[in-house]
């Protein structure tokens, strides 16, 4: 079972009130053009990831962990 769930996305065009991006493969994605950043229509691409909510909680404390490390690594060598 693949579980990469992310896709390279590039912005084809506004369809009313949506924004339409296609991935590699054709496919379309349609997104409410009001709930994307402002620089989303104008990017080169887009990366769409899907994950759970406890999978984006893990990662960030993983992330919040690595770089309080590295904080306190350069204030011991601070010191």
């Amino acid at each position: 079972m693949n579980q990469n769930f992310e896709k390279k996305l590039k912005f084809l065009r506004l369809d009313g009130d949506q924004a339409v991006f296609s991935d590699p493969d054709g496919a379309e994605v349609r997104w409410l053009a009001a709930d994307l950043p402002p620089a989303a229509l104008g990017a080169d691409g887009l990366c769409l990831k899907i994950i759970s909510a406890e999978t984006e909680e893990v990662e960030r404390n993983r992330l919040a962990a690595a770089m309080l490390n590295e904080l306190l690594k350069s204030s011991s060598a601070a010191e």
